[in-house]
């Protein structure tokens, strides 16, 4: 089943306007996936179109720094297809990196 991401308030019909957009973090899924899935959406950008994630951070270090067996304190933020992606321990969250 799709995730069905949050936002702060866009239209449907006006998803390229959205200032920010946060998808879940699932148990079973890596975080990396969760990434690119959200980024995919954020940017109407087929997830195949996008650039590799392994170019802009560190997938393994990633995956691990939010898996569910660590404690969750920690947020992280970098850089990604013009896009601010900020990871906590539960959401994803992806804005526009330019603005």
């Amino acid at each position: 089943m799709a995730e069905t991401p949050l936002t702060d308030g866009g239209f449907e019909d006006s998803r390229p306007d959205q200032s920010v957009i946060v998808f879940p973090l699932k148990e079973q899924g890596l975080t990396s996936h969760t990434v690119l899935r959200a980024v995919s959406e954020f940017t109407d950008t087929p997830i195949l179109d996008l650039p590799p994630l392994v170019d802009t951070i560190e997938v393994d270090f990633l995956d691990e720094m939010f898996s569910p067996d660590t404690d969750g304190s920690t947020d992280f933020s970098f850089k990604y297809y013009d896009c601010l992606v900020t990871v906590t321990a539960d959401t994803v969250r992806v804005s526009d990196a330019n603005k």
